[in-house]
């Protein structure tokens, strides 16, 4: 992914946490394939404030015995050396305030800070370096907000402020080929608008862009496409006829050497170096990453091999890119990869390890020791914290596939199996139509039900206090299914097409069989009944076709292009993620090239693809219903045996409904408080003989069964596609839940970070947190391990139980 690298410097009170909260909206609308964002704290504690939980940041300090009007921005420069060195380099810096006015001052070096091609600064106060003027001799002036030393900083604005002589910025001065966007507010009272205009002034060609709030990053609409619109197009048009005439050369000259990747305004050029002659086995790839402003500024590299440290020592390593910086280095400004490859072929080839190498070996590097790279005084190593958004797949789902996890449970069958029953049963319900006869349903039937927790992911506290957790949940009935529906038999593929948005799927069975494949009513007496093995075959092969079919008749023009494959399978509304994991599994290579494909690429393949398609987007309970009839309990006990006890739940949804109807009538009280199932008769209530035997056959059921098998089923279907629990607690050692909720649990999709958690309880209907994260601490399901976690990191069984901190906004943040 050839992404640009983004540092965002947040404004004076705020943390890097903070401001990435405050442009996750621009995080999301830029995409993660177009940035790699990149927060970084301050290195200057300021004093608490009432109400915030940790104490902030910020970039300057004053200067001992100067007036407050001089500001330091040693310790900023220090800082943003070292995250340079160590992160960089970097195409474009995001700044708000006082993070703003350390872009603007790193702007103006860009030897000590090489490859910045473009600066977003929002509410930029003004600055003042002796001497230094902008391109059209303007000396701007004022800077607000920054005052204090060593963490005692306050709010107030000033006028003008000087940035001081020790900063040693007499060199100072903003490059012509470096783009900028200058953001700042009609009503901003902290720092006004001549002073952001001034500050505009010092770039070759600005873009200013005014708005009618206040002190602030405004992240409406047409704001996030008027930033993305600058940052996706600063310095695109560097893609030069000069820059092309390189690539198309390089790539004459090494045909079987060279890979070219172009996502302007990034490139990436990996060469394989020659090691024939040379006494290295390899292969040795070293990668050029061409910047937004590459050739005016050098070209970062890396370098790729699989060779031991005895074979190729960090030392030759070392000296290898030693030699093709000093060689590129006088070229600033012109074509400099021809000279870098031809320096690292003649390095491989006359390169020979020095006498004492073996010595180097395990030396730790003393690179970065500098004092430039020195942290500031009282500072620890948390300054330099990074947040990175422009993740791999791998290591980080898309923002649509985290998040809270309402499940959608499709109810699947043919005619007269009882779906409709037990949707009724299971929503506790009459809204779906009971008869029998084949399609009483036809359009879904759409409810709420709940499901409980398993007790092995509710907290031990809760347990032993003998809570449950239920949790809502959409339960889905569509049409019923007969043979051949995938080719438009009964409710065809409309039926079908109604189950794009279930993410686990329950197939109701009629366990008795006294029923035949179309949902005609058998006889009791019917010497063959229906095999239950032969429908949950047949509904298995009626799933498989629809999504085979489809994609099938797209075939000769997928083969044609093979990365259309994707795409195919996200039509059923499958995350990419998963998508991407199934063909994976399935040794599925999307990347190949077209005649590959061709030759290579079959139906019969494609038919395994969608097999294992099926039961990781589509995982399907197998409910045998009507388990209290005819020769159902045989029925059930031989599709255990052959699917499995996870996967299979006997049902009686009719006795299910039967007995929610009489609780709700009083004739019938239900305890299930201790799990023991007690049904009693109220005296006088039930008086007719169909009454008793109705009764008397729910008390065999749950003889046999343990109970109905409803809400079982309903929990066993969610856990095909579990979800990760989390707790959102006010306390961790007495696990009471956040804002007075009782028994609050939310589950969220895997991969789901606590940033998520957070996200879903500050905005919305479920907020009950106000003001900004900054700190979370969390333990496991079992108490113990307590300890701070980071916003990124994934919710899984060691954090369920999170108690999240948050600041408020100061009143500037506000805007």
């Amino acid at each position: 992914m050839l992404a640009q690298r983004v540092l965002c410097l947040h404004g004076s009170r705020q943390n890097s946490e903070v401001f990435r909260e405050r442009l996750s909206r621009l995080e999301t609308h830029l995409g993660y394939d177009q940035c790699e964002m990149v927060y970084v704290d301050g290195p200057l504690v300021m004093e608490r404030m009432d109400g915030d939980a940790v104490a902030m940041r910020t970039w300057f300090g004053n200067v001992d015995g100067l007036s407050n009007d001089v500001i330091c921005a040693c310790a900023m420069l220090r800082l943003l050396d070292r995250v340079w060195a160590m992160h960089g380099p970097f195409d474009g810096i995001v700044g708000f305030s006082a993070g703003a006015m350390a872009a603007v001052l790193v702007a103006g070096l860009p030897v000590r800070f090489e490859g910045l091609a473009w600066l977003l600064a929002a509410g930029c106060p003004g600055m003042h370096t002796p001497g230094v003027e902008g391109p059209n001799g303007i000396e701007s002036t004022g800077i607000a907000g920054v005052n204090g030393l060593n963490g005692a900083f306050t709010d107030s604005a000033r006028a003008f402020v000087t940035v001081c002589e020790c900063s040693q910025l007499k060199e100072w001065r903003v490059p012509e080929y470096l783009r900028s966007l200058h953001v700042f507010g009609a009503a901003d009272t902290l720092v006004p608008m001549t002073a952001s205009t001034a500050t505009a002034h010092l770039f070759t060609t600005p873009t200013l862009a005014m708005h009618d709030q206040g002190h602030s990053v405004p992240m409406r609409k047409p704001d996030l496409e008027k930033y993305s619109r600058f940052i996706c197009t600063a310095n695109a048009s560097t893609t030069s006829l000069q820059l092309t005439d390189e690539l198309d050369a390089l790539g004459a000259i090494y045909p079987d050497e060279i890979v070219i990747e172009s996502q302007p305004p990034i490139h990436s050029v990996t060469i394989s170096i020659p090691l024939q002659e040379t006494r290295f086995r390899g292969p040795l790839d070293v990668i050029f990453r061409l910047g937004p402003s590459y050739p005016q500024t050098l070209p970062s590299f890396t370098t790729s091999h699989q060779m031991g440290m005895l074979e190729f020592s960090s030392a030759a390593e070392a000296a290898l890119t030693t030699a093709i910086k000093a060689a590129i280095e006088p070229l600033r400004g012109t074509a400099v990869l021809f000279d870098a490859i031809s320096c690292a072929t003649q390095f491989m080839q006359e390169y020979e390890e020095p006498a004492d190498a073996g010595h180097l070996i395990n030396q730790p590097s003393t690179q970065d020791s500098d004092s430039d790279f020195d942290l500031v005084d009282g500072a620890d190593e948390s300054v330099v914290i990074l947040s990175h958004s422009g993740q791999s797949s791998n290591s980080l789902k898309s923002k649509n596939a985290r998040g809270k996890w309402k499940h959608t449970i499709g109810l699947v069958g043919k005619p007269s199996a009882g779906k409709s029953t037990f949707f009724n049963a299971a929503t506790r319900s009459s809204i779906a139509r009971v008869a029998a006869h084949p399609f009483t349903t036809i359009d879904p039937n759409i409810a709420q039900g709940v499901w409980k927790v398993p007790s092995k992911y509710v907290p031990k506290r809760w347990i032993d206090e003998g809570r449950d957790v239920l949790i809502p949940c959409v339960i889905k009935d569509v049409a019923g299914l007969v043979p051949g529906a995938w080719e438009g038999r009964g409710r065809g593929n409309k039926f079908l097409n109604d189950l794009c948005d279930a993410d686990v799927l329950i197939h109701v069975i009629d366990a008795s069989g006294l029923s035949d494949e179309n949902g005609n009513i058998l006889p009791p007496d019917t010497p063959n009944p229906q095999d239950p093995l032969h429908d949950i075959h047949w509904v298995r092969q009626e799933l498989f076709h629809w999504i085979f079919s489809n994609i099938a008749r797209k075939w000769d023009s997928i083969v044609k292009r093979p990365q259309r494959l994707p795409l195919m399978f996200s039509g059923y509304r499958a995350p990419q993620w998963l998508v991407a994991q199934v063909l994976a599994d399935a040794q599925f290579d999307v990347t190949v090239s077209p005649p590959y494909a061709k030759q290579f690429w079959s139906l019969k393949k494609l038919e395994t693809v969608v097999e294992r398609f099926l039961d990781a987007r589509f995982p399907m309970l197998l409910a045998m219903n009507k388990a209290d009839l005819g020769p159902a309990a045989a029925h059930v006990e031989r599709v255990k045996e052959k699917f499995g006890e996870a996967v299979v739940v006997p049902v009686c949804a009719a006795a299910e409904v039967w007995l929610q109807s009489q609780v709700r009538a009083g004739n019938v009280v239900f305890d299930d408080a201790d799990g023991s199932h007690v049904l009693t008769q109220v005296a006088g209530r039930l008086e007719s003989d169909k009454e008793q035997q109705e009764f008397q056959n729910v008390e065999r059921v749950f003889d046999r069964y343990h109970g109905t098998g409803v809400e079982i089923a309903l929990t066993a279907a969610v856990m095909m596609r579990s979800p990760v629990f989390c707790y959102p607690v006010d306390d961790l050692d007495h696990v009471s839940s956040i804002g007075g909720v009782s028994n609050l649990c939310v589950p969220m999709k895997p991969g789901s970070t606590v940033a998520d958690v957070f996200e879903l309880l500050s905005h919305g209907p479920e907020a009950v947190l106000a003001g900004q994260f900054v700190r979370a601490e969390a333990v496991g399901l079992d108490g113990l391990g307590k300890r701070p976690v980071k916003k990124e990191m994934e919710v899984d069984d060691s954090c369920s139980i999170l108690k999240l901190m948050s600041n408020r906004k100061s009143r500037w943040q506000k805007g």
